[in-house]
């Protein structure tokens, strides 16, 4: 899975710096008191305007972590766990499936904790040497990590808060206090703050905090704007997904909601949540955020990772995998879906030339890359057919780090209201592995990016240092006459999650295709949460669920593949010149018995003529009538009134099998199956049968043999001698009697 072009710009003398920074005594300390993040602030006050070797003096930085909030009582927290237990609970599988899930991002890793909670082997194969997908990060010369994005963990998020207390890693999150802040970028350096009580219940706390700010909307504008939002309290999810085929700025004007509530609001949370403008956004994303965040006490509240997610979130479930007998390989790109003559899944092609075969196939790789693999036969199948519509949008993520510790910041995420920055947040306060009381670094989302996206990096940063000169006025200049870049890393991924713009919803697939065995993961398959780390997460678990509850049909699906591989027709007739023994002429009857039966039950609609001597067939979508009937000689056949000649063998005809007197038939049955769409799926896969004969027309072209299939009794003659005409008879009216019914059912 390509995240795409990363780039990085060390600034000459940045290894002189911090060799001169890590001289400095520091003590962190990760304080308790109210608001604390102000700490920075007034620390740094303090010392401005004293002398060079005072500031050189030991720093002490107080960061704010707050407890982590109480999500184990909310019903969706429940729901999650719910759906986790279930894995753990399941029944132990006799023969655990093998399930080879291409892309190791959190969807694919979550697929595979999953499965093998259940007690199957996953085998999970990332392309490149890094975890994470739409999470990774790199580690650069300097030690310094670089992410492909800035990744927050909402309250909200009940699969994610499920996942790190399964793993025991609830520790790593860093919450922080439970307030959205924003920048002003008509007073430049100040930003305003939305403050929800920890005293109040959702929803009362969320409109207590939007109440209580007044330098972002006025009261005529937050009257009119719940208003407006009052359909969606009322109408609940009907409403929300009715919104679909609405824009953010379509909906705000059909709601009578002032603009000015978009350019204060909704911009901001627009690029937040979908790194696009609210023309272009659908508003049932806007509404899925706002009943998640409303409803939920704790919902809106943040944590950051405390370290770069690969080895503090990727590897506790790699571990995790692998402990429970899972595979998880990188570097393993796969180039192609192979698949058997009936469109099923043969195995996956690596670009190494590896063939990685399984019992069950996920693809958890992004909807564009699997877009590309997706095999030409499967093209014009609706259910990937509709993917089209879903094409990721293009984000950049840009790291600078500066000469100094910056002012003007927070212990928390910011929205820039920028018009090409969205987030950011100074990693150097907000995590403790990136922390450093001395210098900042500010990761930044630069979104929307579309029009940036194939720009240099040199472009990029002067773009990005003229918004931060406007969010720290006193600090930064575009020019750097103040704060110096010590270096700075542009990631940038040119398709990101899917672009959730209107009526791309019914587009979304289900994790289970109607390719059987062949599963998808990922945020923009169907699940309630978009694109984002939960809708991963969920995405990968409902794939799971999936394969688990298809445990069955795959386990049989796979005994029936190694049948066939195992014992071939041919192989079988192979060994009449080494001796043909009881045993093996019993295994060949049984398996063109199951290859007749097999092929008639999974056609689809059968029905048997009572008053005639025929089957009805329901075939490319038109009943014809197939018939058998009984011959003057053993072994001629009539189908479609086309009559074909099996020579007889005369060892064949003098060997009776043990209790064969039940199953011998003086006639045989035909029966004729479509071969244009073979396989399991579609059952019409052409049965090659020989019965150790070749096959001759006495009448009719070479496409009655092309495009049917027979599979007819054995006539012994020792069953003719013994066996009188009225005992055949009444055995071949219970034997079709018994196929009649078999069909029927």
């Amino acid at each position: 899975m390509d995240t795409g072009c990363l780039s990085s710009m060390n600034i000459t003398g940045v290894n002189q710096a911090r060799s001169f920074a890590g001289q400095l005594p520091t003590q962190r300390c990760f304080a308790s008191s109210h608001l604390a993040s102000f700490a920075v602030k007034s620390l740094v006050l303090r010392n401005k305007g004293r002398s060079s070797h005072r500031r050189h003096s030991a720093l002490q930085i107080v960061c704010k972590d707050f407890p982590r909030p109480p999500l184990e009582s909310t019903i969706n927290y429940l729901e999650a766990g719910q759906l986790s237990s279930f894995f753990r609970n399941s029944e132990r599988p006799s023969k655990p499936l093998q399930v080879v899930i291409a892309g190791a991002g959190l969807a694919g890793l979550s697929t595979a904790k999953y499965l093998a909670d259940a007690g199957h082997k996953p085998i999970l194969l990332e392309a490149r040497d890094v975890l994470g997908g739409k999470i990774a990060a790199w580690k650069d010369e300097d030690g310094d990590w670089y992410e492909t994005g800035l990744h927050i963990f909402f309250g909200a998020y009940p699969n994610i808060q499920n996942l790190f207390g399964e793993l025991g890693i609830e520790d790593r999150l860093q919450w922080k206090e439970h307030s959205m802040i924003f920048a002003m970028p008509n007073k430049p350096g100040e930003f305003s703050r939305f403050d929800f009580p920890e005293t109040l219940p959702a929803p009362v706390n969320g409109i207590w905090a939007i109440l209580k700010n007044n330098e972002m909307l006025t009261w005529p504008e937050k009257v009119k704007f719940a208003i407006g939002l009052l359909p969606a309290m009322l109408g609940g999810q009907p409403y929300v997904e009715a919104q679909d085929g609405l824009t953010v700025s379509e909906w705000m004007k059909k709601q009578g909601v002032p603009d000015r509530v978009n350019d204060e609001v909704f911009i901001a949370m627009s690029k937040a949540l979908n790194f696009i403008n609210p023309d272009e956004l659908s508003m049932q994303c806007i509404l899925i955020a706002l009943n998640r965040f409303l409803q939920e006490k704790h919902g809106s509240k943040m944590a950051f990772l405390d370290g770069n997610p690969p080895e503090r979130l990727c590897m506790p479930i790699v571990d995790h995998i692998r402990s429970r007998g899972g595979e998880v390989r990188l570097n393993s790109r796969l180039k192609k879906i192979e698949l058997n003559p009936d469109g099923t899944v043969k195995h996956f092609a690596l670009t190494d030339g590896t063939q990685i075969t399984g019992d069950a196939y996920v693809c958890a790789a992004p909807v564009d890359i699997f877009k590309l693999l997706v095999p030409q036969e499967w093209s014009e199948i609706s259910y990937f057919k509709k993917l089209e519509k879903l094409v990721g949008v293009p984000v950049i993520n840009v790291h600078i780090w500066f000469d100094r510790k910056l002012k003007n910041t927070y212990d928390h995420l910011l929205f820039s209201r920028s018009s090409l920055l969205s987030v950011y947040a100074d990693m150097s306060v907000t995590c403790k592995e990136y922390y450093d009381p001395n210098r900042s670094m500010l990761e930044l989302v630069f979104a929307p990016a579309e029009e940036w996206i194939g720009r240099s990096d040199a472009e990029i940063i002067d773009a990005t240092m003229e918004e931060l000169a406007k969010l720290f006025p006193d600090e930064i200049a575009a020019d750097q006459s103040k704060a110096k870049i010590l270096k700075y890393h542009v990631v940038k991924t040119p398709r990101s999650v899917y672009k959730t713009v209107p009526n791309c919803e019914p587009c979304r697939p289900l994790q289970r295709s109607p390719i059987e065995g062949f599963y998808l993961a990922g945020d923009y398959t169907k699940q309630k949460y978009l694109a984002s780390m939960e809708g991963a997460v969920l995405s990968g678990k409902l794939c799971a669920q999936s394969i688990v509850q298809d445990y069955s049909r795959l386990s049989l699906r796979s005994q029936k593949s190694l049948q066939s591989e195992e014992v071939p027709g041919n192989r079988i007739l192979d060994t009449m010149s080494a001796g043909w023994t009881d045993e093996r002429h019993m295994l060949y009857i049984s398996s063109m018995e199951a290859s007749f039966v097999h092929q008639l039950y999974n056609h689809g609609n059968h029905l048997h003529n009572a008053n005639g001597n025929g089957f009805k067939v329901l075939r490319r979508g038109v009943w014809e009538y197939i018939k058998y009937e009984k011959q003057c000689r053993p072994n001629a056949r009539v189908l479609s009134g086309t009559k074909c000649c099996l020579p007889a063998n005369p060892w064949i005809q003098h060997f009776r099998p043990r209790d064969c007197g039940s199953n011998a038939l003086g006639d045989g049955l035909e029966a004729s199956v479509g071969d244009h769409e073979s396989g399991t799926q579609t059952n019409r896969k052409r049965l090659s049968v020989s019965h150790g004969r070749e096959w001759n027309a006495c009448k009719g072209d070479n496409k009655l043999l092309d495009e049917s299939t027979e599979v007819s009794d054995q006539n012994f003659a020792d069953d003719e001698a013994e066996v009188g005409a009225e005992s055949i008879k009444a055995r071949k009216k219970r034997r079709l009697s018994s196929t009649s019914r078999y069909c029927d059912e």
